[in-house]
């Protein structure tokens, strides 16, 4: 008989997200929210929220491998980050003025 994997409670599958974020993201920031919940922000860029609740989900039905659940969900969060490096520019912004018949 096979020995079973430990399985992670959520705070530990929590503090594995964190640990490979903070591998991968050396400048990320982390504040836990709650069990589920967290904020994370890289650099000067802006605050980015991170449910982890599916995702531990997916692992309970594949304990064995915790990183093939993490890696994607810590790839999709550090796109975003990259999406925005930086805040919007308001001197940046054009008014548009369109005509009624448009509405």
């Amino acid at each position: 008989m096979a020995d079973r994997p430990h399985v992670l409670t959520a705070s530990e599958f929590r503090e594995a997200f964190i640990d490979l974020l903070e591998e991968q993201a050396p400048n990320a920031q982390v504040r836990v929210l709650s069990e589920w919940e967290m904020k994370v922000c890289a650099g000067d860029g802006p605050e980015h929220n991170v449910f982890l609740q599916n995702a531990y989900t997916m692992y309970q039905l594949n304990p064995d491998c915790p990183g093939d659940v993490l890696k994607p969900y810590v790839a999709a969060l550090l796109e975003n980050l990259a999406a925005y490096p930086e805040q919007v520019d308001p001197s940046r912004i054009v008014p548009i003025i369109k005509d009624i018949s448009f509405i």
